[in-house]
């Protein structure tokens, strides 16, 4: 059976006068991946989608952002809500850096093992970290607010939807932020967050606001973080959307290497043998 082609464009959004027909355009567009996807999900995902549909879902998120934002009253609990994540996104990327950093210092004093360990890749992530099931609901990591019906979206579905999109058309760099510690022979534990870390926490979260796109009079009183900046302007998620995430998931890891050839020989002496 072959899919209708959807009518809707900017255009037609941009030129709804009130929120009767925003919300018709919103579930007509929510209806069309829907259609594409089916009510499970999940096992949509799993079976890894071709590219040209996932561009296809892309291009209804986009649309179903644009409507929800227009769609966005800016009440005070609203704002509020905004100003919550803001300072939670703000915290979580903090200590993200900060752990990551003492975990490397760790390694440095303690944990060095010379007659294994070739290179080391100490990277932490920010995520989004919806979880939806077509039976049990979305696990408590959506929240449901009182004007959920002013909007009529499927919060749940959609938002785990545009996680898992954007992790297969982003080939699985959907994170809201990520940091690196900057491995390099010399490096000691006494070094500061500022020394090891590729790019400085302190420069991208100064005190001056990351409020591209959010120019208002309303919000003028936020301090918006990189990381909330990251999460609207570089991840299709409507302002709507974010006061309803429940789950941001901060990963941490080390990965010790060891990196050998079919003669045995290890990376360090190959590099010096090509120096």
């Amino acid at each position: 059976m072959t899919r209708k082609e959807s009518t809707i464009n900017i255009e037609r959004i941009e030129a709804a006068k009130d929120v009767a027909t925003l919300r018709e355009l919103l579930q007509s567009v929510e209806g069309n991946i829907k259609g594409i996807i089916g009510n499970d999900p999940l096992s949509f995902f799993l079976e890894r989608p071709s590219q040209n549909i996932i561009e296809e879902i892309d291009n209804y998120i986009g649309l179903r952002t644009v409507i929800l934002d227009k769609m966005f009253t800016y009440a005070p609990d609203e704002i509020e809500r905004i100003e919550q994540v803001n300072t939670l996104l703000t915290d979580l990327r903090r200590n993200m850096c900060r752990r990551i950093c003492a975990l490397y210092r760790t390694l440095l004093a303690h944990g060095v093992d010379e007659s294994f360990d070739d290179d080391y890749e100490v990277e932490g992530k920010l995520t989004v970290g919806i979880e939806y099931d077509s039976n049990e609901g979305d696990y408590g990591t959506v929240l449901h607010l009182e004007n959920d019906a002013y909007y009529g979206s499927d919060f749940a579905y959609m938002l785990y939807v545009i996680m898992n999109n954007e992790e297969e058309r982003r080939c699985a760099l959907s994170y809201i932020d990520n940091c690196c510690v900057r491995h390099e022979e010399g490096n000691t534990p006494d070094m500061t967050d500022k020394d090891l870390l590729v790019v400085d926490f302190a420069y991208l979260d100064d005190g001056t606001s990351w409020d591209e796109c959010l120019h208002r009079d309303d919000l003028k009183h936020i301090c918006f973080g990189y990381a909330f900046h990251s999460l609207y302007t570089h991840n299709p998620y409507a302002l709507a959307d974010i006061v309803r995430i429940n789950s941001f998931d901060v990963n941490v890891q080390l990965v010790c290497q060891r990196l050998t050839d079919q003669a045995g020989q290890r990376y360090k002496d190959i590099t010096k043998d090509n120096e």
